[in-house]
This record gives structure tokens, C-alpha cells and sequence, in this order.
């Protein structure tokens, strides 16, 4: 018995079939990356907040360091510098 096919799909050829599967992997990807690094930074902030208003800097100052620099917020990069200088 033979597939049936829209008449479209028919038309495609497997190169441009290909190409807009390589694109939508590569956007899901990179979604995926961001979804990702948004909730690993969420939860290290958490974790540096939390030990910041205890008055924990070395724990904070640990958990600021894990957000890559170019994700931290000012306020995260204050905290940061203020736990430094208390810790020592």
C-alpha cells in the first residue's frame, strides 16, 4: 500500500527536508542552552542571596562565581564585590 503524502510534501526534496531540521534543532538547542543557564543562575542568586543576608560572604561570594560574568546582574556584581570585601 502506498503512503499518501500531502501534495506539497510531495515537491520537497530531502536536501531542503534536511536543512529545515539541521535549523529547528539548532534553534531548539540554543533554547534549551538559555532555559538552562536561566535556571542555574536563578538558583546560585538564591543560594548567594540567602547566605549574603546571613552574613555567610565566602558562601556567597562561592555561589555569585558560578553565574559567568557576562549573566550577572549589577546588583549581583555589588553583592559580589561588598561580600569580598567583608570576608576579608
Amino acid at each position: 500500500m502506498d503512503a499518501t503524502y500531502p501534495a506539497d510534501l510531495s515537491r520537497w526534496d530531502r536536501k531542503r527536508l534536511t536543512e529545515l531540521l539541521t535549523e529547528r534543532c539548532r534553534i531548539l538547542d540554543a533554547e534549551w542552552k538559555r532555559q538552562t543557564d536561566d535556571h542555574n543562575d536563578s538558583v546560585y542568586r538564591n543560594k548567594a542571596e540567602t547566605a549574603f543576608r546571613s552574613k555567610e560572604y565566602a558562601k556567597a561570594i562561592e555561589a555569585y562565581e558560578k553565574i559567568p560574568p557576562e549573566r550577572r546582574t549589577q546588583i549581583d556584581d555589588f553583592k559580589l564585590r561588598l561580600a569580598r570585601k567583608y570576608s576579608g
